[in-house]
């Protein structure tokens, strides 16, 4: 008969140690760095088209680009995607 002992492990049954509640702050890093780097590509796109001078029919503006996208959602709009 094989014995089966009841032994708390310092690993949980995936290999991973035991996350400590409130201290884990890896866990919440992508949630932080995700919308940070988000604006930071958004503030030099802007940036280099106000600082650059190019044209917006070579590269849109963000707020060009959001009103145009955001058009494609209207459930009224001529080619919308919503029917």
């Amino acid at each position: 008969m094989t014995e089966q002992r009841n032994t708390s492990a310092p690993f949980s049954p995936a290999g991973n140690p035991p996350h400590a509640p409130g201290r884990d702050f890896k866990a919440y890093l992508p949630w932080i760095t995700t919308p940070a780097l988000c604006l930071l590509l958004v503030g030099v796109w802007w940036s280099y088209i106000r600082l650059s001078g190019i044209s917006a029919f070579i590269l849109p503006t963000p707020a060009s680009v959001a009103t145009a996208g955001s058009g494609f959602l209207a459930p009224d709009a001529p080619g919308s995607i919503q029917r």
